[in-house]
């Protein structure tokens, strides 16, 4: 796979991941994010898996929590046919007020139905 579309993977799928939160779309939000998911590094939790990461989203929307989310830069670590470790910035803004910003490790690999989805992402210190 070429560096130039690796990058073209990662920036449409950081594109979909944020307008998917942006606008509100559950469904094709949760499309983004593989059922074998691990989220890593999120204080005062182990592991966060699928069902866990689906009910915070569930909850997000239903409370309106979100302002929005962006993603800034993609410094891709590692790429495969089917799989590509990248780093970048995520920020997050909620209605209340508060902003965090975090830096991620996020690996996309593409599953048996051709999607790009999250197989684990950590958030960095």
């Amino acid at each position: 796979m070429s560096q130039q579309l690796e990058s073209e993977i990662v920036s449409d799928w950081l594109a979909l991941r944020a307008s998917t939160a942006n606008d509100k779309n559950l469904s094709e939000h949760l499309n983004l994010i593989s059922k074998n998911v691990r989220l890593l590094g999120v204080p005062d939790f182990d592991v966060i898996d699928y069902d866990n990461w689906a009910r915070q989203c569930k909850a997000d929307v239903a409370s309106n929590a979100l302002k929005d989310v962006a993603y800034e830069g993609a410094d891709i670590l590692s790429a495969a046919e089917k799989r590509i470790i990248f780093q970048t910035l995520e920020t997050v803004r909620a209605n209340d007020g508060t902003t965090l910003s975090n830096r991620l490790e996020i690996v996309i690999e593409k599953e048996s139905d051709g999607q790009w989805r999250v197989i684990e992402e950590r958030v960095l210190a």
